[in-house]
């Protein structure tokens, strides 16, 4: 249950940007980060009311055997990563170039005072 402690953080986080009550923010989660959007909205939906929209940014690898450079194969999703492959080779030597992080990048405030 890590997506808790991980919109726990993100909850703290918010209110320290807002003054007053949040309202809505914006979550860039990419294809290969640890949570996927859908786990992410369900913990946050338990713990606040505000709104959440996400931004899905695409994976993209570099294969180290070949040098394939894209979007990776992604076999299998674990609570702690995920299994990924080159497309082309099929190897596992892989280096992520984007879309393993998960970013706040928008937070709507109330206006006003609580």
């Amino acid at each position: 249950m890590h997506e808790f402690s991980f919109v726990s953080r993100v909850i703290d986080e918010v209110k320290t940007i807002c003054k007053t009550e949040p309202v809505a923010i914006t979550l860039e989660v990419g294809e290969l980060a640890n949570l996927t959007c859908e786990e992410i909205e369900k913990a946050m939906k338990l713990m606040v009311k505000w709104d959440v929209n996400f931004i899905k940014k695409k994976g993209v690898i570099e294969c180290l055997k070949c040098g394939f450079r894209g979007r990776p194969k992604i076999l299998e999703r674990y609570h702690v990563g995920v299994l990924l492959e080159c497309p082309k080779c099929k190897g596992k030597k892989l280096k992520i170039i984007q879309g393993e992080k998960i970013i706040l990048k928008k937070v709507l405030c109330r206006q006003g005072k609580k």
